[in-house]
């Protein structure tokens, strides 16, 4: 019962660990430890490893400080010695780094992602292509983002289309379809159809 005080008087927790105690006494436990041939060292260790309130348990490094595993004890190890005389690693420059990305890099991804949306945007407002077009599209100028109204490239910042044959497979057999290059405010060119340049 001690050792679940920490956890409060009431909560899922705790019902779930008395819960668990109702179902176990203990027994189990203290027969395993007072079978022949089973090391009193061992159950000792084991039952302080297995306390479930953690500031009650056995800490790593007094656990092998333990008199049952003093045979394994490496104080005396050379390539131990030189291992805990190496200093820590400082990880000073890392406490920070949540504010950084906060600061730079997650203003950059919702512009990056604000104008990738509106260029989608604009191009089916546009007519100009389905959504499944311009998934991979991103670098239309943003200016006409939330202009539904939108019906033709050019009332979006973009240049009339130029036709430019794409090839796509329909039941088995190539056909050939016409797909719309959009040329974009910022010069820069895409493929709604997927083709490359």
């Amino acid at each position: 019962a001690e050792d679940i005080e920490w956890l409060g008087p009431s909560g899922a927790s705790r019902k779930f660990v008395e819960m668990c105690n109702q179902a176990s006494d203990g027994h189990a436990f203290r027969r395993l430890s007072g079978a022949p041939g089973s090391n009193p060292l061992a159950a000792a260790l084991l039952a302080q490893m297995l306390r479930f309130d953690p500031s009650r348990r056995i800490a790593v490094d007094d656990c092998l400080r333990h008199p049952y595993l003093e045979e394994f004890a490496a104080d005396s190890d050379p390539e131990v010695l030189e291992a805990r005389a190496l200093r820590p690693v400082d990880w000073a420059f890392d406490r920070d780094l949540r504010a950084v990305l906060e600061s730079t890099a997650r203003p950059q991804c919702v512009d990056a992602f604000r104008e990738a949306f509106a260029q989608a945007r604009c191009l089916v407002a546009a007519g100009g292509a389905s959504v499944t077009d311009v998934a991979g599209a991103i670098s239309v100028d943003s200016s006409c983002a939330g202009r539904a109204d939108a019906r033709a490239g050019d009332q979006c910042g973009m240049a009339a289309p130029a036709r430019v044959p794409a090839v796509e497979a329909k039941e088995g057999s190539p056909q050939r379809r016409w797909g719309r290059r959009w040329r974009c405010s910022n010069d820069s060119q895409r493929h709604l159809s997927g083709d490359a340049d």
